[in-house]
């Protein structure tokens, strides 16, 4: 078997525990394979080279990702475009969308012997337009349009079927059930079920009394515009120049995906979002079930 290992370099336990699971997954006569930037720090390991993450997800049958679920949802990205099954092993603090502990590597076994399951999880896609150009993102947990720099209460128009609705907020969430359990959750929204295929939207600081979070179904396509309230009244910039709030207006709007993508955006472009036909396949060696996963992960660190 051909197991791709990526990693999160910036943590300090990293380089500990891949030698662990390069070992383990020796003992079990697989195949590793890694990025070639991996070189210096993984050498005279009998591992296969691969000059990019997409030769890597190429090349490989599985891959396996050492960190936190931020690192998890970056591969998860490139996994789903070549169709592959991707298994974190959580070195974070959550470690949310992870399969396994950094302590129970021994269970690699199961995943060699093919004793696992896939659980299919929806993505988003996310599409900036305008009349000269378009950019398509793929996002496993949320795609989240906000006001950066200065504050000022911002006017976000979603379209949904041939009608208009208004929000005034800080930004908007739209999350995929397995991003329900993070930025969309410190913004008050719901705890959705992950093998759901639905989109979550929930507000972030709105300007309203009753602000709930909606569950839009999966056929549904959201379109949505904003507008940036101002009096015209002049700022000061980070040099101490006045500034015309309208000029600063233009690009301080922001498109972040998964939080790691930041794409500004402007008046006239028009973001894009519904599910995608791609779907992520994350690998579970143990048995388990959401409310098992979302007690221990969530609820006992209350």
């Amino acid at each position: 078997m051909k197991i791709a290992i990526l990693l999160n370099l910036k943590n300090s336990q990293v380089k500990v525990y891949t030698e662990k699971i390069i070992k383990k997954l020796k003992s079990l006569n697989a195949q590793i394979l890694m990025l070639s930037s991996y070189k210096n720090i993984f050498y005279n390991k009998n591992i296969i080279f691969c000059e990019n993450i997409d030769e890597l997800m190429a090349c490989c049958e599985i891959a396996l990702t050492i960190g936190g679920d931020g690192t998890l949802i970056h591969v998860a990205k490139y996994a789903a475009h070549s169709g592959k099954p991707i298994l974190g092993i959580n070195l974070g603090r959550v470690g949310f969308a992870a399969s396994l502990e950094k302590d129970e590597i021994d269970k690699l076994s199961l995943l060699v012997e093919g004793n696992y399951v896939i659980e299919k999880r929806a993505m988003l896609s996310v599409e900036v337009q305008d009349k000269k150009s378009q950019k398509s993102f793929l996002a496993l947990n949320d795609a989240v349009i906000s006001r950066c720099g200065i504050s000022k209460i911002t006017d976000f128009f979603v379209f949904y079927e041939g009608k208009t609705f208004e929000y005034r907020a800080d930004g908007l969430i739209f999350a995929t059930p397995t991003g329900s359990t993070a930025y969309s959750l410190s913004a008050g929204g719901p705890v959705i079920d992950p093998s759901m295929r639905c989109i979550l939207f929930t507000q972030i600081c709105p300007y309203s009394l009753f602000s709930r979070s909606i569950i839009f179904s999966k056929s549904v396509q959201l379109e949505v515009k904003t507008r940036i309230e101002s009096k015209n009244a002049p700022f000061q910039n980070e040099n101490g120049n006045k500034e015309s709030a309208d000029n600063a207006d233009e690009a301080n709007i922001s498109l972040t995906i998964d939080g790691e993508i930041y794409h500004k955006l402007t008046k006239q472009q028009i973001v894009k979002i519904k599910l995608s036909k791609m779907k992520a396949n994350l690998i579970c060696l143990c048995e388990r079930n959401f409310c098992d996963t979302l007690e221990k992960k969530m609820i006992r660190k209350i």
